[in-house]
């Protein structure tokens, strides 16, 4: 409890935009992890039964693992930098690489698993769910971005400013 009042108080601003941004992120993670999670499993199950060609799938599903963490981090640090151009950054970032990169793996997820009994959530739902969790965070982060830009655009201009000048 003392912790967590420590890391809203201290790396979280007052404000409900960044807030709201953090959070946003901090479910499309959890969701997307858990989703890929489920999904490395089932083409684990598929490599066991000998079905297909694996190995690029598993290093996908573990790039993908590792870059919604790293993005989490980014925007814990944009919040508590204030940082405008890292919030343009994760914006712009997140929608067309994540996006693409699920749409392109439900093509390679779907000819390696077999619909079966492992889960009883079937593949084709699974691997529509992330874009669709992807576009939803997207639209948030266009809105709240507008806001943050807002609230920190003066702070990133004015710290440019005395930059140039120095």
């Amino acid at each position: 409890m003392l912790f967590a009042q420590f890391f809203c108080h201290q790396v979280l601003p007052e404000s409900p935009a960044c807030r709201f941004y953090v959070i946003t992120i901090l479910v499309e993670t959890t969701i997307d992890l858990a989703i890929e999670g489920e999904l490395l499993v089932r083409v684990h199950e598929a490599d066991a039964s000998g079905g297909g060609d694996t190995f690029q799938s598993q290093q996908d599903a573990g790039v993908f693992e590792y870059l919604c963490p790293c993005t989490f981090v980014m925007a814990i640090d944009a919040v508590y930098a204030r940082n405008t151009l890292q919030f343009i950054f994760l914006t712009v970032f997140n929608a067309p690489l994540f996006l693409i990169y699920a749409i392109i793996q439900i093509g390679k997820i779907r000819k390696i698993v077999v619909t079966g009994d492992s889960s009883a959530i079937p593949i084709n739902v699974l691997t529509t769910i992330i874009p669709i969790v992807i576009s939803i965070a997207e639209l948030a982060y266009i809105g709240l971005g507008w806001k943050i830009y807002n609230e920190f655009g003066c702070v990133g201009a004015m710290v440019y400013f005395v930059y140039k000048i120095i």
